[in-house]
């Protein structure tokens, strides 16, 4: 990762892309479990429809930034 000093500490937008990383992590989690959750369950609808809002809530957030 040969990244330029400036870039890792105090740069402006080191923060919100490190929170962009750290969304888009979250999000791919999210949906890994979405899709264990579909292949596994049948009768769990109450849990992907939560599933579902989590990771709809977390995209909406990624985008605003």
């Amino acid at each position: 990762m040969g990244w330029p000093l400036e870039k890792i500490g105090c740069s402006s937008d080191g923060g919100s892309s490190r929170a962009r990383v750290q969304l888009a992590l979250q999000l791919t989690t999210l949906r890994g479990r979405l899709m264990t959750e579909r292949w596994t369950a049948t009768k769990k609808d109450d849990n992907l429809t939560v599933l579902n809002q989590q990771a709809n809530m977390v995209g909406s957030v990624e985008v605003s930034h």
